[in-house]
């Protein structure tokens, strides 16, 4: 179980699904602003695929509302870079904003789509557990750290 976040973490703040949504947009123009490459591409809610994700999660009262949904590639090549991504991702989920994540190749994906929720600002230590797991994975993955199963 991971500590509580620290004193100098962000304080919760009452917001909307939305607003979350728009806040979490606004880590990303800061996050592009420190030199990190960022793509965003609009969720597709036109094909059939889309429509029945947006059928089914679309009014969902803790899921931003569908007109924002979008995948951001976050290209991240230092260090220095990496370190502020993880940052921020976990910030976020100390506000209690949450969003399916990934990466490879160089890149951190973050879906903004249907996955993103908000839980009232209540850190989720499970949620941040995984991660900083996921991250640490692509990171090994990436750098060569990372042990495979022994082959024999």
């Amino acid at each position: 179980m991971h500590a509580p976040p620290p004193n100098d973490a962000p304080a919760p703040t009452i917001m909307n699904p939305n607003e979350a949504h728009d806040y979490t947009m606004g880590v990303v123009r800061e996050l592009q602003a420190a030199g990190i490459a960022v793509t965003v591409k609009p969720y597709n809610l036109e094909d059939e695929n889309g429509k029945r994700t947006v059928a089914k999660y679309g009014s969902l009262p803790d899921h931003a509302s569908p007109d924002k949904w979008c995948n951001v590639d976050l290209r991240a090549t230092t260090d220095e870079h990496r370190q502020l991504l993880r940052q921020r991702q976990k910030e976020l989920g100390w506000l209690g904003i949450h969003f399916d994540s990934g990466g490879g190749m160089g890149v951190r994906d973050w879906e903004l789509d249907w996955s993103f929720r908000l839980t009232e600002g209540v850190p989720d230590s499970d949620r941040e557990q995984a991660v900083d797991m996921t991250n640490d994975l692509i990171d090994g993955l990436e750098n060569g750290t990372l042990e495979g199963p022994p082959v024999s």
